[in-house]
């Protein structure tokens, strides 16, 4: 079932239409079923008149939405008909009479009400519709391309775009006590203590991806790289300074290095003592240009080391994203020999690990 949601000028002076069809079972028809438009129904009430001839008069009017586009309509199964709401509608030619202009002119804009914020209940027993007028004045801004849903009886009614805004408001309207009530708070589940955001922490950076590798520039070697130790933000780092990579547990890292280098005596082979070693990988990105994937965030930590601070970046995501899983691990045709893990930030969101048993 719907009412008609295009243009077609040929058919209506304002281009919009405002004819019901349904689509329904038919035993005649080859198919089963058959397309069968809804007329127009006049109401009837008593209306008597001052005389005495006139006691048994009646006023009818046909009550039918206004043509439109962009509405939405939905079934309510217990009181076997549809609800719409909303849409929006013009005139074409905008000639004076729709328009603000000069009898013959063109008006773009006429003053018009172009989005409307009517509900309509279509009974499709008795074949009427009812505009339902709310009980108080709060009702949802006229929009159309909105998404609207029943829930018992309840209709719930998100977003859409009205006059050049798009909204992302939420309403209810109560079907039994016929009135809108806005929603604008939310209950929530409490998440568990298990459950945690890795980007709650303030000092935690959003790394970037590695810089573009320099190429020499000469004639005749335009497609030559330069190496590593010519290009910024790669190991190794031309300066003194000591970069390990980015690490799961920094200071973890540095117990160890730690117990390597300080608490025993370890010579390279010159016989000279080594207070600190880095086998960083040549060619490693440089933090904060390391980033692997989207969203990845990392902290930067000073921690004591040998009665100095030394610098080491630890990752601020305790989540990993495998797109080698389910994969076939043979090393060949371009494939991994082992499983490649991708750090991604843990969200404090229903469906991560820790956070499954809600609260409520």
């Amino acid at each position: 079932m719907g009412l008609e949601d295009h243009y077609n000028s040929s058919e209506a002076d304002s281009g919009y239409l405002d004819d019901l069809w349904i689509y329904s079972e038919d035993s005649g028809d080859i198919t089963g079923y058959t397309w069968k438009k809804k007329r127009k129904k006049e109401s009837c009430k008593s209306d008597p008149g001052p005389t005495w001839e006139s006691r048994y008069d009646q006023s009818c009017n046909i009550y039918w939405p206004k043509a439109r586009a962009g509405h939405s309509l939905v079934y309510d199964r217990r009181k076997d008909g549809i609800y719409l709401f909303g849409g929006f509608t013009s005139y074409s030619p905008y000639f004076e009479g729709h328009g603000d202009t000069k009898e013959g002119s063109f008006a773009p804009y006429p003053s018009l009400p172009y989005f409307f914020n009517d509900l309509w209940f279509y009974d499709l027993r008795k074949g009427y519709w009812n505009e339902l007028k709310p009980r108080t004045k709060i009702k949802p801004t006229g929009r159309a391309y909105h998404m609207t849903v029943i829930s018992e009886s309840i209709l719930i009614l998100f977003g859409g775009y009205g006059n050049t805004n798009y909204f992302n408001d939420t309403w209810y309207y109560y079907i039994d006590e016929g009135r809108w009530l806005q929603k604008d708070t939310f209950v929530h589940a409490d998440y568990p203590e298990t459950c945690t955001d890795d980007l709650s922490n303030e000092n935690c950076t959003e790394l970037n991806f590695p810089k573009l590798l320099k190429r020499s520039g000469l004639p005749k070697s335009y497609e030559e790289i330069l190496p590593f130790r010519k290009q910024q933000g790669f190991t190794p780092i031309t300066d003194d300074s000591h970069y390990f990579g980015v690490l799961d547990d920094a200071y973890a890292f540095v117990e160890n290095m730690k117990q390597k280098f300080l608490s025993n005596e370890v010579l390279d082979e010159k016989g000279t003592r080594v207070w600190l070693e880095v086998d960083t990988p040549e060619g490693t990105p440089v933090a904060p240009y390391a980033a692997t994937g989207p969203r990845q965030f990392a902290q930067l930590r000073r921690i004591p080391y040998n009665g100095t601070m030394i610098e080491v970046w630890e990752w601020c995501v305790t989540g990993r994203g495998e797109p080698t899983r389910g994969k076939n691990l043979d090393g060949r045709f371009g494939r991994s020999m082992s499983r490649i893990l991708i750090p991604q930030p843990k969200r404090k969101s229903p469906g991560w690990d820790g956070c499954r048993e809600l609260n409520w």
